[in-house]
């Protein structure tokens, strides 16, 4: 049974309060009356394109991709998807939307509101963190509640498919629509999807290893194997199969949506909240540890008919943070100003001039991160961290170096840790990123002089 549908907020209770807020202005010309947003959770962006096998693992995102602009080097604010989320939707990085773990609410105004608040009809469908859906959602479905706790992810997706398709039969015909619909898999624990499994690996397996054992991936963690090649192959078929699924249900909504005649002229954005480790560094798998790209680079997309290019691809690093501020000025409904840190995409799309700004990260607030130039550059103030699956219930940690300095060009992987060896972008990535953690509050006023970054960065100088 779906949860009852919940009329929340509207934007003006949250200015008569008092929150920080950006001021949206309504715009002479119309926009598109057709908004929505895909977002699917911890997504390895090396499988999404097939991963080392070359699998056909998104036939229908690609279709997507042929008539929008993608952006594969994405950089999420943080590898967990209550921030991540936060940040897609305000525009904003951890620090300013104050969503620094999951089940917590942005301080800031986000995309829902705002299209609330300009008369579209605002629909939530999420198989997770349903507290982000809480403020400026007309209807909503939240398969992570509590009616849900025996479901498996693939059946809270696949509910969420049944609901969104019914609800948009009933929507009415001339109403705008803001649609966001977040997907849970692949998200752990890695099940086996019948059918698509034995297309990405037709060979019997022959090895022990239960990928939607978490037991068994903890101790592959822990302990540090055994994982063998073709353990390797076989949980990377398993997790390929869960993302064809989920590709399928992306097809089927855009199908809906031609149904209906809501698609030729929709702004379609499709990205991930951030990845998901996959044994390539320090033996692990799931995302809240890593700061390495398997986690922080993700895909985005943005489809906005006779505004973006078709099939078009920007190699250049940009943020999630970027995204709301994108989607407003596609849109064309309104102007979004005061925005604090995320910048518009549109002129790059225009133009093919890409962006020369550095984008930040974060892993808890003791790790920081920058991309500029494709150098990516880290500082931990903490190198060993545990507040993070599974170290944070079963002891041990993540090990960090306190610097790291990786030349993403000629090391996509990161295996070769630059920093101290002299590199002449060292120097400056430091001052950028130790300028950004101290330019504002970074924790509060209170914590910030205890916090182990901002000590890092005050001990080395800005």
């Amino acid at each position: 049974m779906l949860p009852s549908l919940i009329r929340p907020r509207r934007l003006s209770l949250l200015l008569a309060f008092g929150l920080p807020a950006m001021v949206a202005c309504a715009k002479d010309k119309p926009g598109s009356d057709n908004v929505v947003i895909i977002t699917w959770d911890a997504v390895n962006s090396r499988m999404f394109w097939g991963g080392d096998e070359g699998w056909n693992t998104i036939p229908e995102v690609e279709a997507l991709f042929a008539e929008s602009a993608v952006f594969p080097h994405t950089a999420t604010t943080r590898g967990l998807t209550g921030p991540a989320l936060a940040s897609m939707l305000t525009g904003a990085y951890p620090r300013d939307h104050k969503v620094r773990l999951c089940n917590t609410v942005p301080d800031m105004v986000g995309l829902p509101e705002l299209f609330d608040e300009h008369g579209f009809r605002t629909l939530g469908f999420s198989a997770n963190q349903c507290q982000l859906m809480d403020v400026g959602i007309d209807e909503r479905v939240c398969t992570s509640a509590r009616e849900y706790e025996a479901s498996s992810r693939r059946q809270r997706d696949a509910d969420l498919e049944t609901a969104l398709l019914d609800e948009l039969d009933r929507l009415g015909s001339r109403e705008r629509m803001f649609l966001w619909l977040h997907l849970a898999e692949p998200h752990t624990p890695f099940e086996v999807v019948d059918g698509w499994y034995d297309v990405f690996h037709p060979d019997d397996y022959q090895g022990s290893l239960v990928a939607a054992n978490s037991d068994m991936l903890y101790d592959i963690v822990l302990d540090g194997g055994p994982y063998s090649d073709e353990d390797r192959r076989h949980l990377e078929a398993v997790y390929a199969s869960q993302i064809r699924e989920t590709d399928g249900r992306v097809g089927r909504v855009l199908d809906k949506l031609r149904d209906l005649g809501r698609y030729d002229d929709a702004v379609v954005v499709l990205g991930f909240d951030h990845g998901e480790e996959l044994y390539e560094h320090n033996d692990y798998f799931f995302h809240g540890c890593s700061p390495y790209n398997s986690v922080i680079n993700v895909v985005y997309s943005f489809r906005a008919p006779g505004v973006t290019d078709q099939g078009s691809t920007h190699e250049g690093w940009v943020s999630t943070a970027d995204v709301a501020p994108t989607v407003v000025e596609l849109a064309g409904a309104f102007e979004w100003e005061g925005q604090p840190v995320g910048r518009s995409l549109a002129d790059t799309m225009g133009t093919g001039q890409e962006q020369d700004v550095p984008v930040y990260f974060e892993r808890g607030t003791e790790t920081a991160g920058v991309i500029w130039r494709d150098h990516k550059y880290i500082v931990s103030g903490d190198t060993s961290f545990q507040d993070c699956q599974p170290f944070e219930t079963l002891g041990g940690s993540y090990n960090t170096e306190p610097t790291e300095l990786y030349d993403l060009r000629s090391d996509p992987d990161e295996l070769d840790n630059l920093a101290g060896l002299g590199e002449s972008q060292e120097a400056e990535l430091h001052q950028q990123l130790c300028d950004w953690v101290l330019d504002s509050t970074w924790v509060s006023e209170t914590t910030d002089p205890g916090n182990p970054l901002v000590t890092a960065c005050l001990d080395g100088g800005r």
